[in-house]
C-alpha cells in the first residue's frame, strides 16, 4: 500500500486481490476447487463467512490514523465465483459448499467492513470491528440474505 505520513490522519491506501480456483466440472468425479487445507477462518474479515475457494475478490482499503493509540481501516471487498459452476464456500475448513450456490449467478456479493484498533495502554489493546454483506445474487439464489457482523474484542498481552 502506500500512506502519506506527512497529512493528517496519516492515510494509507491498500489494495489486496486474490484468486482461489474453482471447479470447472462438477460431475467427473474429482473435486478441482482450490482447498487452503488450514486457512485462517477470518481470512477476509472477522465476520469470517466466506473461504478462500473458487473465489475471486478485490479489496481496496484505506486506513487512518485517528490519535496516536487509535487507527481505523475501512474497506470493501468485491467478490465473485471463479467458475461458475462450481459453488460458494463458507467456512471452517474443510471445504464446505453453500448449498443451492453451485451453477447460476457469478456475483458472491460486496463485504463493507471497517475494524477500529485502540492501544489503551502497554497491555491493553481494544477492537472494533463491523462488516455488512450485502449479498449477490450467487448467495441469494441459495437462500442467503444481507448480513450484518459487529463484534468488540479485548485483549490482554503481558
Amino acid at each position: 500500500g502506500w500512506r502519506w505520513t506527512d497529512l493528517p490522519l496519516q492515510p494509507r491506501l491498500g489494495l489486496k486481490a486474490d484468486i482461489a480456483s474453482g471447479d470447472g466440472n462438477l460431475h467427473d468425479g474429482r473435486l478441482g476447487t482450490f482447498n487452503a487445507l488450514f486457512p485462517k477462518s477470518a481470512y477476509f474479515s472477522e465476520a469470517s463467512l466466506l473461504a478462500p475457494a473458487n473465489l475471486m475478490d478485490v479489496q481496496p482499503t484505506l486506513t487512518l490514523r485517528l490519535h496516536d493509540a487509535v487507527t481505523t481501516e475501512l474497506g470493501v471487498q468485491m467478490a465473485w465465483k471463479h467458475r461458475r459452476a462450481d459453488a460458494v464456500y463458507t467456512t471452517p475448513a474443510p471445504l464446505v459448499a453453500l448449498p443451492g450456490s453451485a451453477g447460476g449467478a457469478r456475483r458472491i456479493g460486496t463485504q463493507y467492513k471497517s475494524e477500529t484498533r485502540w492501544q489503551a495502554s502497554e497491555h491493553w489493546q481494544w477492537q472494533l470491528q463491523l462488516a455488512w454483506v450485502d449479498a449477490g445474487p450467487a448467495l441469494k439464489q441459495a437462500g442467503g440474505r444481507d448480513t450484518l457482523f459487529a463484534s468488540i474484542v479485548g485483549a490482554w498481552q503481558w
